[in-house]
């Protein structure tokens, strides 16, 4: 049985301009992307289903659908660089209302990509202890179901 995957060697780029639209893969690799230094958890990029009810008077069972999908808020969090063009780049884009596209790379050569709304940054997190490292958290407010690339 082949190794299971982690996240180590993984990659994430934010596109160096806003992405307000729906984007197909073609979409997605026409863009330029600066890399994010310094990530140490990626947080977790799974949509989710939200089941909505509702009850009748002759149904002793609650009749349920599926709603509307939700792309998640992972919370992005980079070792502290002042000096990284990425971290700078989302400190930017956490600062507009835009979208910007997403491209995470695995350390197996799969590539995923996504759009997302940026918050965050400008804080410092990760304890203040003597041992601590300083942190900047990010969250992403994801409004497009991740794309796994076509493997080539």
């Amino acid at each position: 049985m082949a190794d299971k995957l982690t996240f180590a060697g993984a990659s994430i780029e934010i596109s160096t301009t806003a992405a307000p639209t729906d984007l197909d893969e073609l979409g997605f690799e026409g863009l330029s992307y600066t890399a994010i230094g310094g990530v140490g958890n990626l947080g977790d990029w799974s949509v989710t289903d939200n089941i909505i009810s509702y009850n009748t008077l002759a149904d002793d069972v609650v009749t349920k659908q599926k709603g509307v999908r939700d792309g998640g808020n992972p919370q992005l969090q980079c070792a502290y660089d002042s000096a990284d063009a990425g971290q700078t780049a989302m400190i930017a884009a956490a600062k507009t209302s835009s979208s910007y596209a997403f491209k995470v790379t695995l350390s197996n050569g799969d590539v995923f990509y996504s759009r997302a709304v940026v918050g965050g940054g400008e804080s410092l997190g990760g304890g203040g202890g003597l041992e601590d490292f300083i942190l900047r958290p990010f969250s992403l407010g994801i409004n497009q179901e991740p794309l796994r690339a076509a493997t080539p």
